[in-house]
């Protein structure tokens, strides 16, 4: 009998065609930990996880997973395996993995952190159906340092090398000194081509920790973008967050590295590059007087202030004060063809009642549209984010992890395929979070003094793998009553934050713009545009009365060229951000 039932489990996720669904991945009595995922293109469409698995017999194996479509792991090419490490003489463990496609459809390549008998970051590269081809050890050249991966990419210039950023902690140092580094290697056979770390402390007065986070590249252009978590005692106040360029060629500084603070505790999580906005989409804490909020923010490429930015506070129905952690920020461009932008984080005592992944989204200005929470009432960790837009199978595909029942204090691989609107047909809560009104940060550059061939080829590996078995679909559609992919419209906000601008666009050296303005309260209010740089074009001020506002703005001469600015409107308890298309 248990035979037939999962021959017809198995039948069930290959005779359908839903696409919408929450899955978890795990063994029974094993901790499995998801620490990336993302979707397949190179491959065919499905997905990719990767992480750790601390079993019931004490080893600590790494753990990949490849699914189709629909996020089933049956059938070759897709696989579910542990791979436990190990150095000849002991087993390893498998800590923080990242992972990417290989160009060429050749397989699947993994950096994971190892620690024990040998210490490091360890290589894999994978087959399309999960058949280990060779691993190498990539270890800090320096006795008593440790490395830590934030990520890694391809590089799109070669597509046969991959770059791989993160944190060297130097345990000689009372407290450890933490620096940010970097590294090349050929995909093909693991060999090193330049490794670089990048002190902010060394004859620095005062010393500045900085632990990097992730990296984005700049299409076709040899850049690297990284962010992450500065900390300078009697310099700023508390951590910052944190913004540098590197060169994908040489490992080469490009320019000051920045800090940017606003006098709390900030920091910069995950970076992506929108392609719609030529701009770096950024997400990180905001620390807010004891709450942790999500901060967004948009850098131009070369290291410069932002050009705007945003803080989001979680919208508690039930009235708890939450904590938000984020964790990763994902763009497109939506189906009225303006950019609009996502970030996964966990939620501490959030509207499914413990910590639970979350995802907001966010409108081309950074205003707030959606909040979606998913969960059960255990514990739950959102990781990553990725999508699939103008295809068969769009959707966004939320990475997390979760505790499966109340019996288990054990978590799994969890994976949510939604709608864009946060739609996915269970365990979920879809609400509105509150935008706070923040003036612009301080940016200060820093002095960086860049360290060459920090990081080597080590000692041999060995890599056994053994199957990931269990699979549990917690729902599946193949479409959702009110699930859509378009833009969501924004919910209606208070009367003291709408605004609108007409013509939008506006023909290249038009004389005038027309703004209406409704405010519940009189306010005077400063109107500036701004062009997708940061470059000032306009600066006027304007009086609100309570009601509704028309006022004409001049741009006679001034000459904007055409493409996209950001009319900003701010006064006291008001700040409303629109876009204006020149053309």
């Amino acid at each position: 009998m248990k035979k037939l039932l999962l021959i017809a489990a198995v039948l069930l996720y290959v005779s359908t065609n839903a696409q919408f669904f929450q899955r978890n991945y795990g063994i029974p009595n094993d901790h499995d930990q998801l620490t990336h995922g993302f979707n397949t293109n190179v491959l065919g469409f499905g997905h990719f996880m990767v992480g750790n698995s601390l079993t019931s017999s004490g080893t600590m194996p790494l753990t990949a997973v490849r699914t189709d479509v629909n996020g089933a792991p049956f059938f070759a090419p897709n696989f579910a395996n542990n791979y436990l490490i190990d150095d000849g003489s002991f087993n390893l463990l498998a800590g923080r993995a990242r992972s990417f496609e290989i160009p060429g459809a050749t397989g699947f390549g993994i950096v994971v952190e190892v620690s024990g008998n040998t210490n490091g970051l360890a290589y894999l590269n994978l087959s399309p159906t999960g058949i280990p081809t060779f691993i190498a050890l990539h270890a800090p050249t320096t006795a008593g340092q440790t490395a830590l991966i934030a990520h890694v990419v391809v590089n799109d210039l070669t597509n046969m090398d991959a770059i791989v950023v993160g944190t060297i902690i130097d345990n000689s140092f009372t407290p450890a000194q933490e620096y940010p580094f970097a590294y090349s290697f050929n995909i093909a056979t693991g060999a090193i081509n330049w490794s670089t770390y990048y002190d902010h402390a060394t004859g620095f007065t005062p010393a500045i920790n900085v632990r990097a986070h992730d990296c984005a590249l700049l299409p076709a252009s040899g850049w690297l973008g990284v962010v992450g978590k500065s900390t300078a005692p009697g310099f700023t106040i508390g951590d910052d967050g944190f913004y540098m360029l590197l060169d994908i060629t040489t490992g080469g500084w490009l320019g000051p590295s920045l800090i940017y603070d606003w006098g709390f505790n900030e920091d910069l999580k995950a970076i992506h590059f929108s392609t719609a906005t030529g701009l770096f989409a950024t997400c990180g804490n905001f620390d807010f007087f004891g709450q942790r909020d999500v901060l967004t923010m948009l850098i131009i490429p070369p290291p410069a202030p932002p050009v705007w930015g945003t803080v989001m506070q979680y919208n508690n129905t039930l009235g708890n004060p939450t904590n938000v952690e984020p964790s990763d920020v994902y763009t497109r461009t939506n189906s009225t063809g303006v950019p609009e932008f996502y970030v996964a984080g966990t939620a501490t005592d959030g509207n499914m009642l413990r910590t639970d992944a979350m995802v907001y989204k966010l409108d081309v200005n950074l205003n707030p549209v959606g909040q979606f929470t998913y969960g059960n009432p255990f514990p739950g960790v959102g990781v990553d984010l990725d999508g699939y837009d103008g295809t068969g199978s769009d959707g966004l595909s939320t990475f997390a992890n979760l505790t499966p029942t109340a019996m288990s204090t054990n978590m799994d691989f969890h994976h949510v395929k939604s709608y864009f609107n946060g739609q996915s047909g269970c365990n979920e809560d879809l609400q509105l979070p509150i935008l706070q009104l923040i003036p612009p940060p301080f940016f200060i550059p820093v002095p960086t003094n860049p360290i060459p061939n920090v990081i080597a080829v080590g000692g041999s590996l060995n890599v056994t793998p053994t199957p990931f078995p269990t699979v549990v679909p917690m729902c599946f559609n193949t479409s959702i009553p009110g699930g859509s992919n378009a833009k969501v419209a924004p919910l209606e906000e208070k009367a003291d934050r709408e605004a609108k601008m007409s013509p939008n666009p506006v023909p290249q050296g038009a004389s005038a713009l027309l703004l209406e303005v409704n405010t519940e309260v009189p306010v005077d209010v400063e109107v500036a545009i701004y062009d997708m740089l940061g470059k000032q074009y306009y600066s006027g001020m304007q009086h609100l009365s309570s009601g509704d506002n028309r006022l004409p703005i001049n741009i006679s001469g001034i000459n904007m060229a055409q493409g996209t600015y950001i009319v900003k409107i701010t006064g006291v308890d008001f700040n409303k951000n629109l876009t204006l298309l020149v053309k």
